[in-house]
């Protein structure tokens, strides 16, 4: 079996942030990349966004 990028998603946490750095990630099979620094409010969008529910990190 296994898991897809619906069930298992990949959010790249880096400080690597040129364009060419995140098209390179997103190449890789990643389905979000956060640059560093991270803002709380944008972290919890995207688990929000890919965990399909309110996330409550706070």
């Amino acid at each position: 079996m296994g898991y897809d990028d619906q069930k298992l998603p990949i959010i790249a946490l880096t400080a690597n942030a040129f364009q060419q750095d995140i098209e390179a990630c997103f190449g890789a099979g990643i389905q979000e990349h956060l640059a560093k620094p991270i803002a709380q409010a944008d972290l919890t969008k995207a688990l929000d966004r890919w965990l399909g529910a309110k996330t409550d990190i706070g």
